[in-house]
């Protein structure tokens, strides 16, 4: 195993013994080491919003009653299940 692998699996034990009052530190520290080098662990949200668009779903006049019916079809049948 190389001398990275190995310091990345002695700083991961080490970090067990760091106390509770101290990891937020820990991280904006890691943080700021990745913004220097233009690593950003920042999450991007994605919307979902449009996904459905023109999948056939805007065919269907009643949407909220042919959900019910069919989570209702589906509830019979689970129960109905035979074991």
């Amino acid at each position: 195993m190389n001398s990275s692998a190995m310091k990345r699996i002695e700083i991961a034990k080490d970090l067990s013994f760091i106390p509770d009052n101290q990891i937020d530190h820990v991280k904006t520290f890691i943080e700021f080491i990745l913004f220097k080098i233009g690593k950003t662990t920042t999450k991007t949200t994605h919307s979902l919003q449009g996904i459905w668009k023109d999948k056939g779903f805007e065919k269907i006049f009643d949407l909220e009653s042919e959900i019910k019916t069919i989570r209702k079809e589906l509830n019979d049948s689970i129960l109905n299940k035979k074991v």
